[in-house]
């Protein structure tokens, strides 16, 4: 997994000032936003949010997507205290909504 995605849920979970106003700017709130305490993403999404947030991370979606089903996000995000989880399943992985919350 690499370490971009997990800097930038955490930045996110933490309500970070550069994380929310980087979500504040997105142009597709209805693909990334907070509802409720949680964070609710598509996969396109946080892409695409990783990448505006830390400039050096390069890997394409496709690269991307392998790299969260081949790593362990969730066994990292756990030692932080949250969990990513599916939070609407449309039966397809790049339009399904997943959820970032508290373990």
């Amino acid at each position: 997994m690499p370490k971009a995605v997990l800097a930038f849920l955490l930045a996110i979970a933490n309500k970070e000032t550069h994380a929310v106003a980087l979500l504040a700017s997105f142009q597709h709130p209805d693909e990334a936003c907070f509802h409720n305490a949680d964070f609710v993403f598509t996969l396109p999404a946080l892409h695409e949010l990783v990448c505006a947030f830390d400039v050096s991370y390069s890997l394409d979606y496709p690269s991307f997507r392998q790299s969260l089903y081949r790593g362990e996000l969730n066994v990292a995000l756990k030692k932080h205290g949250y969990c990513a989880n599916v939070y609407h399943s449309t039966g397809a992985v790049d339009t399904s909504l997943y959820c970032l919350s508290l373990a």
